[in-house]
């Protein structure tokens, strides 16, 4: 109050300030930090207990701040005078990222103390921004890994003039797993919507921040959360039989999740003498005959996994009875083990018709059979053969 009333500083015809924009104005004497911050600067100091004014250029006052009962300049109760050296400021409420909105024409109720002090200029961040942006968090909710899915953020300009938007940033730890489309310009007073989609590449819970940005109307930023899941793995349906002692080979393929697949038996057996390898190759001879039922894990590149339950059916061996015709013989002479003998490679018992010991009338190409029964008629099929022989006149 003891200070004169005069102009500190005056600024220039054409200068700009962003709706919840900030100007600063620095003493000239203060510290070359403080000066480094000044949209511009002053010489003449205020003393601790002045007050300041805008006003246009006719000196029509347009807002005025006091710092004591005497000061020139104040609306409503005064500020309090700071006359300690803290590193303190007064900021018109609400104050911080709620910008500087509240103008009640009361100082005392319009400006909060804050320490340290926090200056602000043209570079600094608009707040609040021009637009708000919901929701706060978009979740994307669970999906399978390789699928997408949408979600849909609306934008709103709160201000009158349009908000001119740049490339939104999307930051955190999985922003590889989210896209963002960007609007150009939103009039004033409009709204927008803009989709946002998540497409996990991994297993649990995936988040990123998403920095909507505009030229001059301040950023707002949204989490962005979802969360990876398993897909369904499926195992290819069924796998051809077999024959006992023939070199068998099928491969069994999987679907559905991220190649490649290892598999593996989990439950139940292979046919003795098949095995599975790793890449879904099962191969080899088969050592039995029978019905053989187990089941199959296929885990993908992401470690889900999907499992199926075969049953593969291993049919007996065929069984060949070589026989050649026998040599011609002359009548009066029985059948016997000179003429009755076929062979097999497998064990068992053959039964000959006409059987051993029997008297053939003369004649050529008499018909011979043989039919064969193996001693282990689990694995192996029965067998028959026939011959002919000629039997000359005595």
């Amino acid at each position: 109050s003891s200070g004169t009333v005069s102009t500190r500083a005056t600024v220039a015809a054409g200068a700009t300030i962003a709706a919840h924009g900030h100007f600063l104005f620095v003493n000239s004497g203060a510290p070359a930090a403080l000066t480094a911050l000044a949209n511009q600067t002053y010489a003449t100091g205020i003393t601790d207990d002045g007050g300041v004014a805008i006003t246009l250029p006719d000196l029509t006052v347009v807002d005025q701040v006091g710092l004591s009962a005497g000061s020139v300049f104040k609306e409503g109760a005064p500020l309090a005078s700071l006359t300690s050296s803290v590193n303190q400021s007064y900021e018109r409420k609400p104050g911080g990222a709620g910008g500087s909105g509240i103008d009640t024409n009361n100082n005392a109720a319009d400006f909060r103390l804050i320490s340290p002090s926090d200056p602000q200029n043209l570079a600094s961040a608009i707040v609040p921004p021009l637009f708000t942006v919901s929701p706060a968090v978009s979740d994307f909710g669970s999906l399978a890994l390789g699928s997408s899915a949408p979600s849909m953020l609306m934008i709103t300009n709160t201000s009158t003039a349009p908000v001119t938007f740049t490339p939104f940033p999307i930051g955190g730890p999985n922003a590889g797993d989210f896209t963002v489309a960007v609007p150009a310009t939103l009039a004033g007073g409009s709204f927008t919507s803009v989709e946002g989609t998540f497409m996990p590449s991994a297993l649990g819970a995936r988040n990123a921040t998403l920095t909507i940005n505009s030229v001059a109307g301040g950023s707002v930023t949204v989490v962005l959360a979802g969360t990876g899941r398993c897909p369904a793995v499926s195992l290819s349906s069924s796998l051809s039989g077999g024959t006992l002692n023939a070199l068998y080979s099928d491969t069994l393929t999987a679907s559905g999740g991220k190649a490649p697949y290892d598999f593996s038996t989990t439950e139940g057996t292979t046919p003795d003498g098949l095995s599975l390898a790793s890449d879904g190759v099962l191969s080899g001879t088969p050592a039995a005959a029978g019905t053989f039922s187990f089941d199959v894990l296929a885990t993908d590149a992401t470690g889900c996994t999907g499992t199926a339950r075969y049953s593969i059916a291993i049919a007996r061996a065929p069984v060949t009875v070589s026989w050649s015709n026998p040599a011609p013989i002359v009548y009066g002479t029985l059948l016997g083990a000179t003429q009755l003998n076929a062979t097999t490679s497998t064990a068992g018992s053959f039964v000959y018709s006409p059987r051993a010991g029997t008297l053939l009338m003369a004649g050529l190409n008499q018909a011979l059979s043989v039919a064969f029964t193996p001693n282990d008629t689990a694995n192996y099929e029965s067998g028959a053969a026939i011959a002919s022989i000629d039997v000359t006149r005595a």
